[in-house]
This record gives structure tokens, C-alpha cells and sequence, in this order.
């Protein structure tokens, strides 16, 4: 859902922000979501999120400018460079 919204954000609004977005999955019990008490290794188990290819994706529309990222979670330490 969160790769479908922001998909509609660039067509609809002059400027798009990501904010809490990315994976630590070598941080397995922390928290998946703000919302729910799901820990990260929930995410391990979903057939419908690809990771690599999702953060990939992320990391590809920060680095050209087409969207920010104002909390770090797609240009963080752990993630793939």
C-alpha cells in the first residue's frame, strides 16, 4: 500500500515526502509499524513485499530528487547502498 500511495502523491502533489519508510531486518524484534505490535521478522514472512526490491525503488526516487526522505529510513546505515 505504501509504494501504491506514494505512486499516487508524484502524479498528484508538487512535492512528495517519506517519512518512517525502510527495513532494518537485521533488527528483527523491533517494531514493523508505529501502529501495531508486529516486529520486524513479520516482514520476513510476507509474500506480497519484495524488500530488496522495494528499498531499491526508494532509494532510486531520493537519490534523483523526486521524493524526500525526512526521517533517514531509506538512506540509513543498514541499508544497501
Amino acid at each position: 500500500m505504501g509504494v501504491s500511495a506514494l505512486n499516487l502523491a508524484s502524479l498528484l502533489c508538487d512535492e512528495v515526502s517519506l517519512a518512517g519508510f525502510g527495513y532494518n531486518l537485521s533488527q528483527q524484534g523491533a517494531p514493523l509499524h508505529y501502529f501495531d505490535q508486529l516486529p520486524m521478522s513479520a516482514m520476513l514472512r510476507q509474500t506480497t513485499h519484495n524488500v530488496d526490491r522495494e528499498t531499491q525503488l526508494l532509494q532510486k526516487l531520493v537519490r534523483e530528487g523526486a521524493v524526500t526522505d525526512l526521517t533517514g529510513g531509506v538512506h540509513c546505515s543498514f541499508c544497501p547502498s
